[in-house]
């Protein structure tokens, strides 16, 4: 299982691009369920008395992460600096931090090589 939390920046609302992801990882899954690999906003799964008004998450079974990190990338996100991936692989013991800036100003790995 691959578990992923997206952040488009602490404070933008970008929910309408995260819908739109949604629906661009359904064409990715065998069947076409638009269910299957979808991202939760997570705006009320945080405890205190503030939260981020934008985080989503998802935890993917059997998950297509380089064609997902296609996807991110080409997506028109408001302040594309501000978006992170944080990604935990299977059987791996921490998150890692991915940044669609890097990704496309080539500072990063390309995605899905990491």
């Amino acid at each position: 299982i691959t578990t992923i939390l997206l952040s488009p920046g602490a404070w933008n609302d970008d929910s309408e691009i995260v819908a739109e992801l949604n629906r661009r990882l359904a064409t990715l899954h065998p069947t076409g369920d638009p269910a299957y690999w979808q991202f939760r906003q997570l705006r009320d799964a945080f405890g205190g008395s503030k939260t981020p008004p934008a985080i989503s998450g998802a935890a993917l079974k059997n998950f297509p992460f380089v064609d997902f990190c296609g996807v991110v990338v080409a997506l028109p996100w408001s302040e594309p600096k501000d978006v992170q991936v944080m990604v935990m692989f299977p059987e791996a013991p921490t998150y890692e931090v991915l940044t669609v800036s890097a990704w496309r100003g080539g500072q990063a790995n390309r995605p899905g090589t990491i």
